[in-house]
Order: structure tokens, then C-alpha cells, then sequence
């Protein structure tokens, strides 16, 4: 996936085993896979990884979730595209869910989620407040 800090892009890329690497992007769209920019590994695989930008908070952030194992992580994204874990939850639905998508403001995170079974749509909002 892709993201921006600081008027740069940048290129993350994650693997199942959890490891995952930030590289710099050219304005090609090229990266140098011999300099990345952060290395580290997350807590779970994450299937799902997206960036999301707070304007209120003139944030931006990283987040996935692993619908497997029901877990979701969030991350701060700071001004060299390093990654910090701000939050990270395991959360129930009490059904399988087929799919999920966010949207952060204010410091609250909403997480609609989609049943499986009777399609039907879910809201949980949590604080992310420093």
C-alpha cells in the first residue's frame, strides 16, 4: 500500500509473517528495495491496510485489521514515515464478518463492519486519543 508524509510518497510493503518494510517512492513511482526507510514487524498479518488522515487533528494514520483473527491495529504515521502502534484490540461481532471499512474524526475511530450471514452493517467507534 501507499501513503504520504511530509510531501513524500511512500511504499509499504507486509508479509504473513508480519514483517513489513517502508520504502521511499521516486516520482516515477520506482522504490530502491536496498533503502527502506523502516522495518519492523506488526502483531498480526494484517489483510487489510489502508491510510487514513484525521483533519482535525491534522493526523494521519495506518490501519488494518485481520478478520481471521479479529484483530485490529492502528498506527501513527510521523513525518519520516515511521510507523508507531497507538492501538491495537481484538474485537467480537458475534458473526462472521464479510467485510469491514473505517473513517477516523476527531480522535474517534468508526469501524463499520458487514455480517456474513444476514449483511447487515455494524458501527463501533473507539477513542484514539493520545
Amino acid at each position: 500500500m501507499t501513503f504520504s508524509a511530509a510531501k513524500r510518497n511512500y511504499f509499504l510493503g507486509h508479509s504473513k509473517d508480519k514483517t513489513y518494510v517502508v520504502y521511499s517512492m521516486a516520482d516515477n513511482g520506482k522504490v530502491d528495495p536496498n533503502a527502506p526507510v523502516q522495518k519492523g514487524k506488526l502483531r498480526s498479518y494484517l489483510s487489510n491496510i489502508q491510510a487514513f488522515y484525521d483533519s482535525a487533528k491534522n493526523k494521519q494514520y495506518l490501519y488494518g485489521y485481520n478478520l481471521n483473527e479479529k484483530i485490529v491495529e492502528l498506527y501513527q504515521i510521523d513525518d519520516k514515515a515511521g510507523i508507531q502502534p497507538i492501538y491495537v484490540d481484538n474485537f467480537n461481532v458475534g458473526d462472521t464478518i464479510q467485510s469491514a471499512t473505517l473513517y477516523i474524526a476527531n480522535g474517534l475511530i468508526h469501524i463499520y463492519s458487514q455480517a456474513e450471514k444476514d449483511k447487515n452493517w455494524k458501527i463501533h467507534s473507539y477513542s484514539i486519543e493520545e
